[in-house]
């Protein structure tokens, strides 16, 4: 809140193109600009969120959140706490980092954002292999996979998740990274 960051329409282009639209901008000098958005024409039902069964884990994994915007914080635990997870935040790579080093044994899995302000996903994913090689990490990102990404994920991250996600589908990919 007060800044911006640049990850607004980063992450509306990735959730309308994931949907097969997109987003058409017009700008002019001192007039402002105009951002329509096309996305395609369905005749499917629309699904009800509250429809949607979502299961618990089996036992309180704990897993580390790390992101510097707070409303997806608070969203990601809220959401995962209510399907059993033991949700820890942290806002920054340091204080992440931290909080790893005194407790990396109690820790099951770590989320992991790829942007923030001081130090990158790439930087805490290294660190935190250096604490732990065998660490679990998800990749977390408003962009689309990328090449820091990918190579992310050739050094022993195990799975990419886009902003915007959906927390059943979150606790879908961390049930997967826990079971290998």
């Amino acid at each position: 809140t007060g800044k911006g960051t640049g990850m607004g329409l980063a992450s509306a282009y990735g959730a309308v193109s994931s949907h097969g639209g997109l987003i058409h901008v017009r700008s002019e000098p001192a007039m402002g600009s105009t951002f329509t958005v096309f996305l395609p024409q369905t005749r499917a039902p629309l699904a009800r969120s509250h429809d949607k069964t979502l299961p618990r884990t089996s036992r309180p994994w704990r897993v580390l959140f790390i992101d510097d915007e707070q409303d997806v914080r608070d969203f990601v635990s809220l959401g995962l706490g209510k399907l059993g997870y033991d949700v820890i935040t942290s806002s920054d790579g340091d204080s992440a980092l931290s909080s790893y080093q005194a407790s990396w044994r109690d820790i099951d899995l770590v989320l992991l954002d790829m942007i923030m302000p001081t130090s990158g996903g790439r930087e805490v994913f290294h660190a935190l292999k250096k604490i732990n090689p065998h660490v679990k990490v998800i990749l977390v990102s408003g962009f689309s996979m990328n090449e820091e990404a990918q190579a992310l994920l050739s050094d022993g991250a195990i799975a990419f998740v886009q902003k915007p996600f959906d927390v059943a589908d979150l606790s879908a990919e961390i049930n997967s990274a826990l079971a290998q």
